[in-house]
């Protein structure tokens, strides 16, 4: 599988298989800069690879895998 950061701890295992995922989110007032905040997450991944990372199936388990794909 291409793109594999690692696979998952035993500890992060038994979340990914009852698909429990943990969020984060930021409520703001005004308006908000979309390319500055687009710039903000890039270097956040750069300095936190793990941070743009999605979780994918594998044959021995979960495994962080890579993307491109921005997130929604």
């Amino acid at each position: 599988m291409a793109g594999v950061v690692r696979r998952l701890a035993p500890s992060e295992e038994m979340f990914a298989g009852g698909e429990v995922y943990i969020g984060y989110c930021i409520r703001v007032v005004g308006a908000v800069d979309l390319p500055a905040l687009t710039v903000a997450f890039e270097a956040t991944v750069r300095a936190h690879p793990i941070l743009g990372v999605r979780i994918e199936a594998a044959d021995s388990g979960h495994v962080f895998v890579e993307t491109d794909t921005p997130p929604r």
